[in-house]
């Protein structure tokens, strides 16, 4: 009994699971969903292939974030534009206190 409960729970979870893949899949330019399926197929197949799943870039980070929107920013005063919308709070403050805000709202 046990199990048909848990079978007739996992099979709606499936078709859940089918369509939200669908919908992730139409997401994805076909020419990089057509390499990333031969990237996992090489590599169930051979092991010591490169492992599609390890992650080759750095992720991003709030800091760097921030420092890039800060040097936009300085080229941007350097060419005369200023869309700040208050002299004392730049738009990197901006968005780094609402970033911050954001931060406590999870913590609390």
């Amino acid at each position: 009994m046990f199990l048909l409960r848990k079978l007739k729970e996992a099979i709606p979870q499936r078709d859940q699971h089918i369509s939200d893949l669908a919908d992730f899949e139409e997401a994805i330019p076909t020419e990089s969903l057509t390499t990333w399926r031969a990237m996992v197929e090489d590599w169930e197949a051979d092991r010591s292939q490169a492992n599609p799943f390890n992650l080759t870039s750095a992720p991003v980070t709030q800091a760097s974030v921030r420092l890039q929107l800060s040097q936009a920013e300085a080229e941007q005063l350097k060419q005369g534009l200023d869309v700040s919308l208050h002299s004392e709070i730049s738009p990197t403050v901006l968005i780094a206190v609402g970033l911050d805000l954001e931060a406590q709202q999870y913590v609390e």
